[in-house]
């Protein structure tokens, strides 16, 4: 039980990081040493200027961190916690080796800006694999 709640609490700061790591893909571009919003400019338009700078954009990137996973519980209807007991230790586990090599894959590329290399295949086939394997086991219900 000791090791089941060890590997839920890692899943869950896992998860507390993962989900403001998609909303981050989705509307942050890193260009540079600069973040910017996805969407803030107008191409056919080259002299306006973008609407957001980078207070704006580090003032979004907070919000996004401090309330996604609260909003993400109130859609889901249940703490996150207590979806992740039920799960079981295999599952569990799966799931933590996933949002763990995914995220990995998440600071060295994106923050760092480093290029696709060896090692970053072989954590995405890993994080893949295992998602699937994870999905496969709650679909199945193993």
């Amino acid at each position: 039980m000791v090791i089941e709640n060890t590997i839920v609490n890692i899943t869950q700061q896992l998860i507390n990081f993962f989900i403001p790591e998609i909303l981050f893909w989705i509307f942050i571009e890193k260009t540079g040493n600069k973040f910017k919003f996805r969407f803030s400019g107008v191409e056919d338009y080259p002299y306006l200027r973008p609407f957001a700078n980078t207070w704006a954009v580090g003032i979004v990137s907070f919000i996004i961190y401090i309330f996604s996973t609260p909003i993400f519980e109130f859609i889901l209807g249940t703490k996150i916690s207590s979806s992740l007991i039920s799960l079981g230790l295999l599952k569990l586990l799966l799931l933590t080796i996933s949002l763990g090599a995914f995220t990995l894959i998440f600071l060295v590329n994106y923050l760092f800006e480093k290029k696709l290399d060896k090692n970053t295949v072989i954590f995405g086939l890993i994080s893949i694999v295992s998602f699937i394997i994870f999905l496969l086991m709650i679909y199945y219900d193993v």
